[in-house]
């Protein structure tokens, strides 16, 4: 009695996903460019398991066959693109479109085989079909993890703050999305012909309902800000050497921080260019190539630095409101960072920072 409405469980997770993303994108006045993806994604999971639903209940056809085999190799190269959207990678997602190839020649030609009672030939295109969505899978797992490991570069070169969290989702998508990959791969090699006509078929069913909505629910929350756009700026000046541009650079620099702007958590590699009178590539390369560090690291060290004073300013109470005040007028706001952050640049806490900077007059 409950072997169709769990059957269909997939299916409905995918609905209530693809309306969920369709009411999210019509009340607000922009819409993400990650929702459109992950709406597609979940409009073709749909089809694919309205497919399943089909075939398991027992009523299979060409037709569903054919789209079966359409969407079973669409929605990888949906994921990707998703991710190519969501890293700001155009060349990725550019690249990206030949994953649909194999969707759009397999249904080609699968119907004419099927109608034609062509067993062997339909045979040899489903293992195709298997052996394409495998190498889809291992692509997209792969290319995914290379695709957030530069994006995580790029915001280091942007943020002054640790941006890590903004990938804590991403990460734990990655990880739904391994787990997924290895259950699809897995039910693929299988064969959905092993498990027609038997109550067994519900184990992949409740499998694959809860990791697409831990697909879905983990990217609802995922929103990384896009860049700024900003106006092209000369950074040099006629009949200056580069030697000399440079010196004048950074004295620029040194004259602008000088009025601390890092105690700005939200301060940016793009309020630096305007406060320097260049752009963000430019004053990004100055700062690896005098500094030897990216953007965040440089602004976590004079942060660190403001720190220091702080605590060891005598005036303060206690340690614990020394350390709240080092860390909020540094410009951080997440307690787990400064820890993190001082530590490694003094090689101890803030609390034994203190202790060493006061001797025996510091309140523990």
């Amino acid at each position: 009695m409950l072997f169709l409405p769990l059957i269909s469980l997939p299916m409905t997770v995918c609905l209530f996903w693809a309306v969920f993303l369709l009411l999210r994108m019509a009340g607000e006045p922009s819409v993400r460019p990650t929702d459109k993806q992950m709406l597609l994604f979940f409009t073709a999971a749909l089809l694919l398991y309205g497919c399943h639903f089909l075939y398991f209940a027992g009523y299979g056809s060409t037709a569903g066959e054919t789209l079966y085999a359409a969407m079973n190799l669409c929605v990888y190269p949906l994921f990707f693109r998703y991710l190519a959207t969501l890293t700001g990678n155009k060349e990725a997602k550019r690249t990206g479109l030949w994953l649909f190839l194999p969707a759009l020649c397999l249904p080609a030609v699968l119907p004419i085989l099927l109608t034609g009672g062509h067993e062997k030939a339909v045979q040899i295109c489903h293992t195709a079909g298997r052996t394409c969505f495998l190498l889809q899978v291992a692509y997209v797992w792969v290319r995914g993890h290379n695709l957030l490991r530069d994006y995580r570069t790029q915001l280091d070169n942007t943020y002054a703050d640790d941006r890590s969290y903004q990938l804590r989702h991403v990460t734990i998508l990655l990880q739904l999305l391994g787990a997924t990959a290895i259950i699809s791969a897995g039910l693929s090699t299988i064969g959905r012909e092993f498990f027609y006509g038997h109550l067994t078929v519900i184990i992949p069913a409740l499998l694959m309902t809860m990791l697409l909505y831990g697909l879905g629910y983990t990217t609802s929350l995922i929103h990384i800000p896009e860049e700024e756009h900003e106006e092209s700026t000369d950074t040099t000046s006629e009949g200056v050497t580069e030697e000399e541009d440079a010196r004048q650079m950074r004295i620029r620099l040194e004259e602008y921080m000088a009025s601390e702007p890092y105690k700005d958590p939200n301060f940016t590699i793009y309020d630096l260019a305007r406060g320097v009178r260049t752009n963000r590539t430019y004053i990004s390369n100055f700062i690896n190539q005098q500094y030897g560090v990216n953007f965040s690291t440089f602004i976590a060290d004079l942060r660190i630095e403001h720190a220091k004073k702080v605590l060891a300013d005598k005036n303060w109470q206690n340690s614990k409101n020394a350390i709240g005040a080092a860390m909020l007028q540094s410009g951080f706001l997440s307690e787990t960072t400064f820890y993190r952050l001082f530590k490694q640049k003094t090689g101890v806490s803030p609390r034994q920072f203190r202790i060493q900077a006061l001797g025996s007059k510091a309140e523990e």
